[in-house]
């Protein structure tokens, strides 16, 4: 399937959905998209759990904080993105990923927050080795 095929199918699902119901899609896109990007990323949040926190505002009492307080973040951070998509003049630059950077991680890891790494990292499970540094 072609990405204009995709694209007008979409568009065609979306003309047919009222504003509540795509806010509510959006609203469980963007839980399930936290949920896996924080997963890879070593939180203990289960999915119902990310779930209630993001949907329903009720913290787990028995997990870590950093990965509550990250998975807010990240939550809000993505509407961010989708906003700054929507400005059509706005230039997307390494000082605003930066700056997302920051915002995602400042409460949690403020030593890297808005920072490039420098050091080699590894992702759990998969032979991908990521860059080991920035340029």
């Amino acid at each position: 399937m072609d990405i204009d095929k995709i694209k007008k199918n979409f568009s065609k699902e979306q003309s047919g959905m009222s504003k509540s119901i795509k806010e509510k899609e959006l609203q469980n896109f963007v839980t399930r998209f936290t949920y896996d990007t924080q997963r890879i990323e070593g939180s203990t949040l289960t999915r119902r759990e990310t779930f209630d926190l993001l949907e329903k505002g009720i913290a787990p009492k028995s997990k870590p904080m950093m990965d509550v307080q990250e998975a807010e973040a990240h939550r809000d951070l993505f509407y961010v993105v989708l906003k700054f998509k929507k400005k059509k003049k706005k230039k997307l630059t390494m000082n605003v990923v930066l700056d997302w950077h920051w915002n995602l991680f400042n409460k949690t890891k403020p030593d890297m927050a808005g920072n490039l790494r420098k050091y080699q990292v590894r992702i759990g499970g998969s032979k991908f080795i990521p860059s080991s540094s920035t340029g």
